[in-house]
């Protein structure tokens, strides 16, 4: 496990240097509690930045998450020149992710029945993208 995730943080920190991404996290004294990631796709496709964001359950609801989409989303462009568009998916029963997406300007695309198996059961998945 410790391996792949030094491979993850190098292959981030490449694509940072390289300005196909950006990273932040969130931090509760030393814990990390959020991050938030940008990267750019690849090929025909280098002008798209692919949104993921995640909160540990203890810090909802007072809005770290707004304060670290709106960030992101803020360094990405000084940071990534050349992206037109960010696009992301959501479980369709995140209902508060969603509407913090809605929130800052992202549209719905278009829906993947029966994406995800999560808690037992298959749920749609729900593409959203938003201009830059």
């Amino acid at each position: 496990m410790f391996e792949e995730e030094k491979k993850f943080v190098e292959s981030q920190l490449a694509k940072i240097k390289e300005q196909r991404a950006v990273f932040l996290v969130v931090e509760k004294g030393k814990k990390i509690v959020g991050a938030a990631q940008i990267n750019l796709k690849e090929k025909i496709h280098a002008h798209v930045g692919h949104l993921g964001i995640s909160l540990s359950k203890e810090v909802r609801d007072q809005g770290i998450g707004s304060k670290l989409l709106e960030s992101i989303l803020k360094q990405s462009v000084q940071e990534l020149p050349s992206m037109k568009l960010i696009d992301l998916e959501v479980f369709i029963i995140n209902d508060r992710a969603k509407h913090l997406y809605e929130k800052y300007g992202f549209k719905e695309l278009g829906r993947l029945p029966k994406s995800i198996f999560y808690k037992d059961e298959y749920v749609d998945e729900i593409y959203m993208y938003r201009e830059v």
